[in-house]
């Protein structure tokens, strides 16, 4: 039988290892004295990052038991979890040839100020009802040694698992090396939510990919359904809520999301030895396999990072007497330019047939959200366009950078004054957002425009 540990907290692998055996843990069970005068031969492996594995040769459990391991997960869970003091997650594969355990130890003195159950700020993110930058919250899941594995306490971003135009038929893109969310994960989001010094102290996790993928190193990843369970035991404790700016939003509103409570659903990375259809944990904390939804953008990203807890560390614990309230002045992102679009103008062009040409504009009015959709031509391939969020009242409520190539992309961006910090030039201080973006398109391509709005990217999506 081969088993593979994943420990954390108190419970390193150095100590697993040299205490670690089925005899010893197995020893006052009935399942062990079919074993008598046959004893098992263990050898440990290193097996990259916090995991191991232990190859037994010799039976450990008899063929008849394997063939129906699931029936024994619960009583080898509990044995293993008795022997270490340690909460456990044991699972088997369908074969009966591999057993997986995951198991935690919280250490019991605080590391740098911090333990399992804190909370702490750490990077900021467009969070606010307007999209206003504010610090980023996150829970502490454990420590071990001097690295803590932190989870955001809140969704942060809304976005589908799988790129459907990329992955039809091609299970490549599946992985989650290779997927649209891992491309959210590591690509805008730690240069948009850390600074230099804070990415210094993020601690790169080795991915372990289901279905035989590639392996992965990342600073930033999503938890997996087994550490769900483990750091995450209660469903009510799993279940969490979109941040205000997405809630205010409502990108987070849709299938997957119950109405009374707020909660949304959040996606997990899939069992490593299991099919590579990944997982989400839903708004009333189940886990479920989440089928053909992955193509869709009804899902959110709540982001787990692991940081070295050294010297330096600029994290700040949340003190309990401020609520986790940090929306102070200097929080907010600072003011923006008017929006300078006019109510009456865009209901005017309602219904009419939209033209091609650089600055034309079409109008559609989202009837279930009260919003208007502004759409505006920025390049002469008609590709790139810029779609301006108008309430009810002609207030800007956000903006959307569409690429309708064959890829038909869509990236929804807060912070529209830093956008224009980065194109303006002397006597554009009335000029629209789309006269720059044109201007730049015009100039760099149109491609260029995402490199512009990139660092502040809230959700993107992808249409078949």
């Amino acid at each position: 039988m081969d088993t593979v540990l994943r420990t954390y907290g108190e419970a390193v692998k150095d100590t697993v290892l040299r205490q670690f055996s089925w005899e010893r843990i197995l020893s006052e069970s009935p399942l062990w004295e079919r074993c008598s005068g046959n004893p098992p031969r263990f050898e440990a492996r290193p097996d990259g990052g916090n995991a191991y594995r232990v190859f037994v040769h010799g039976p450990v459990l008899q063929p008849e038991d394997m063939g129906q391991l699931s029936k024994l997960q619960p009583l080898l869970r509990k044995a293993v979890s008795a022997f270490y003091g340690a909460d456990c997650i044991l699972k088997a594969d369908s074969e009966g040839k591999r057993i997986t355990i995951w198991m935690h130890r919280p250490v019991g003195h605080p590391v740098y100020g911090f333990r399992p159950g804190d909370q702490v700020y750490y990077g900021r993110y467009p969070q606010g009802p307007g999209g206003e930058v504010l610090p980023i919250r996150w829970r502490v899941l454990t420590v071990t040694g001097s690295v803590a594995f932190l989870l955001a306490e809140n969704a942060l971003i809304r976005s589908a698992y799988w790129d459907g135009p990329k992955d039809d038929e091609n299970t490549w893109y599946r992985m989650w090396g290779n997927s649209l969310a891992r491309q959210v994960c590591c690509g805008q989001f730690p240069f948009q939510a850390f600074s230099e010094e804070e990415r210094r102290f993020l601690y790169p996790v080795e991915i372990r990919e289901a279905a035989n993928g590639p392996r992965c190193s990342d600073a930033v990843f999503l938890l997996s359904e087994e550490e769900a369970f483990l750091f995450l035991p209660d469903p009510a404790d799993r279940a969490a809520a979109p941040s205000a700016y997405l809630r205010a939003r409502q990108e987070a509103c849709g299938t997957y999301v119950d109405w009374k409570t707020g909660k949304t659903a959040w996606w997990l990375l899939p069992h490593e030895h299991g099919p590579i259809f990944p997982k989400a944990v839903l708004p009333d904390g189940g886990i479920r396999i989440s089928g053909s939804t992955v193509y869709h953008a009804d899902f959110t990203i709540r982001p787990c990072i692991s940081v070295r807890l050294e010297p330096g560390f600029p994290g700040q614990r949340v003190r309990e007497e401020d609520g986790g309230n940090r929306n102070s002045g200097k929080d907010a992102a600072g003011p923006q330019a008017s929006s300078g679009y006019s109510l009456q103008e865009v209901k005017a062009l309602q219904g009419k047939t939209p033209k091609r040409g650089v600055g034309e504009r079409r109008v559609w009015h989202d009837t279930v959200l009260g919003k208007w959709h502004l759409t505006i031509q920025l390049d002469a391939q008609a590709r790139w366009f810029l779609t301006v969020y108008l309430r009810e009242n002609g207030s800007v409520d956000g903006y959307c950078l569409d690429d309708e190539s064959a890829s038909d992309s869509h990236y929804e961006f807060a912070n529209a004054g830093a956008v224009r910090s980065k194109l303006a030039r002397p006597g554009d201080e009335q000029k629209p957002l789309e006269e720059l973006l044109i201007r730049h398109a015009a100039e760099n391509g149109g491609s260029a425009l995402l490199s512009v709005i990139y660092p502040y990217v809230t959700a993107q999506f992808h249409y078949d």
